[in-house]
């Protein structure tokens, strides 16, 4: 295989491997919001079913909210679930490597090339594992906090709503 395609694969490849590296520490900021969100919501919901005049349609409103909330925080935990995301390992396990290749070149025409075409190649297809590991594991994540975000949506509006209707209720003008 030609240097620079081989360079370029492992370029795209360690891109990638960030990439969804990245992707799950994002994710899990954006479930510990949602988490702030649904106890927030929560709380809000307990605090208008205790009142004791409460419609049945808004207690229907608010049993909504509830199952919503209820949702989106059994979702948001699926999504924060520890997980193992592959790393590339030991650096002094890559140097090891490294110098295991030079012994086996040593004194070879052109072995500084031969180490290295080993060596990235190796290198390449540590990332292309960690990237078919590390992928699913950000998709699973951004799946549970995407159906957490709608459940939430949910919440937000059956909430929304009854605040609007308890502020008409009982604003007498």
């Amino acid at each position: 295989m030609r240097k620079e395609i081989l360079n370029a694969v492992a370029e795209e490849a360690r891109r990638k491997e960030d990439f969804y590296w990245r992707a799950g520490e994002a994710l899990d900021l954006k479930a510990s919001i949602i988490l702030l969100v649904v106890t927030f919501l929560g709380t809000l919901s307990g605090q208008l079913l205790s009142l004791s005049d409460l419609p049945v349609a808004m207690k229907i409103v608010q049993l909504v909210a509830v199952l919503a909330v209820c949702a989106s925080g059994v979702l948001t935990l699926c999504g924060l679930w520890p997980r193992t995301f592959a790393t590339s390992g030991d650096p002094n396990e890559h140097l090891k490597y490294a110098n295991e290749l030079e012994k086996y070149y040593q004194g070879q025409p052109n072995a500084e090339d031969l180490v290295e075409r080993d060596f990235e190649k190796a290198r390449t297809d540590i990332v292309l594992s960690q990237i078919a590991t590390n992928e699913p594991l950000a998709t699973s994540k951004s799946r549970f906090n995407k159906l957490a975000f709608y459940a939430l949506a949910v919440a937000i509006l059956a909430d929304l709503a009854s605040l609007v209707w308890l502020a008409i209720w009982h604003v007498h003008l």
